[in-house]
């Protein structure tokens, strides 16, 4: 049996399309159905480059997320999904050199 693997940059394609899918108010259940586990999970809200990115930044304070879901993508492209208490999205942003 022959596996092929993707090349990077359909998968990281695959991974966006997946990440437009995404809506405000979305369920964290549904989140991970679209775009699997994420690589890890912090309380703090981050992006792979703070500068060129500081509404974002601004957003992630004002929004009610406890949590952000994190996925590294690319060399310091980072997809954040912060959600609230009832796990729900509240915010999502995506940030670095692409």
């Amino acid at each position: 049996m022959l596996y092929y693997t993707l090349p990077a940059s359909v998968k990281a394609r695959s991974f966006n399309e997946g990440f437009s899918q995404v809506d405000l108010g979305s369920t964290e259940k549904e989140v991970l159905l679209i775009l699997g586990e994420p690589d890890v999970r912090e309380s703090v809200f981050r992006l792979g480059q703070e500068k060129q990115s500081e509404a974002a930044y601004v957003r992630a304070a004002a929004s009610d997320a406890q949590q952000y879901l994190l996925w590294f993508r690319g060399i310091d492209v980072i997809y954040s999904i912060g959600v609230d208490n009832q796990r729900v999205v509240v915010i999502k942003e995506s940030g670095g050199a692409r």
